[in-house]
């Protein structure tokens, strides 16, 4: 919660830049519950229970689509915003009796706490800094010097390179936790060999269509748009 509500002013500026600060309230509301179904989910995947974590996903992910596309023509960014939160809130109210059945927080502690936590967090949030503004860069620079077909372009190229995105986001989602589970009782060295195993696996899943998009670049494009 704490978390969702630094984000409140760089929601609130956004929203402000498109005349739609009126919506803050309701995605906020769809931040938090994403967020809170998003610890749970990677409290199941640090301690291998992928199942339940994948029905959180589908809640996720197949709730919101599903209610809006019974909708239909009728529903607006509002109703797109609550059926996101709606649907993340129902997925974690089986859940939430067991996340007050904690040990007390001691205050004492926080400190210790938040730096045990940054020691994990820390290099992730770099990586998906970079990760968010390389991308962001490249569209601003050729939007910049060579108007918005440049980055259109661009855009439309990643999209058909982005259909190995499930498995690349899919896989930082498993390692990250699984590391964090594994890190007591490994050594570094086992760790990275843990890595290096994740890693192959993820490469022979994408290896595939990526040596197709680059072989038949044209046929590729074509059938996907």
């Amino acid at each position: 919660a704490l978390g969702a509500a630094m984000l409140v002013p760089f929601l609130g500026t956004a929203l402000l830049s498109m005349g739609r600060l009126t919506l803050l309230p309701i995605v906020f509301l769809a931040l938090l519950a994403w967020q809170i179904q998003e610890v749970f989910r990677r409290d199941f995947l640090a301690r291998n229970r992928a199942g339940p974590a994948i029905l959180l996903d589908v809640a996720r992910y197949l709730g919101p689509l599903a209610l809006v596309l019974s909708a239909g023509a009728s529903i607006t960014i509002n109703g797109v915003f609550l059926c996101i939160a709606a649907m993340s809130a129902i997925a974690i109210t089986p859940l939430q009796p067991g996340l007050w059945r904690g040990q007390a927080v001691s205050l004492a502690s926080i400190r210790r706490e938040l730096i045990h936590h940054w020691r994990m967090a820390g290099p992730v949030l770099g990586a998906n800094l970079l990760f968010s503004l390389a991308t962001q860069w490249f569209l601003w620079v050729l939007v910049w010097s060579g108007g918005a077909d440049g980055s259109a372009t661009l855009t439309a190229l990643t999209n058909v390179v982005a259909i190995i995105s499930p498995v690349m986001i899919g896989t930082e989602m498993i390692l990250v936790p699984e590391i964090a589970g594994l890190r007591a009782e490994r050594q570094p060295v086992e760790l990275l060999q843990h890595f290096l195993r994740r890693s192959l696996a993820c490469s022979a899943l994408v290896v595939p269509p990526l040596a197709l998009i680059v072989v038949f670049p044209e046929q590729t494009q074509s059938l996907f748009w």
